[in-house]
């Protein structure tokens, strides 16, 4: 099901990272679970049809 949501979400949106970042940065934050130091923000925009 999850695949199915994700697949909708990028279809019926276009994505954009915010004019500040200038790329995803894939550092990892170590804890208890592996995660990303800085997350990703993206902006989301309806397509134009």
């Amino acid at each position: 099901m999850l695949h199915v949501m994700m697949g909708s979400l990028l279809h019926q949106f276009e994505w954009e990272l915010p004019e500040l970042e200038r790329g995803v940065d894939m550092i990892e934050k170590y804890g208890l679970v592996l995660s990303m130091a800085s997350p990703i923000h993206a902006i989301a925009k309806k397509k134009q049809q």
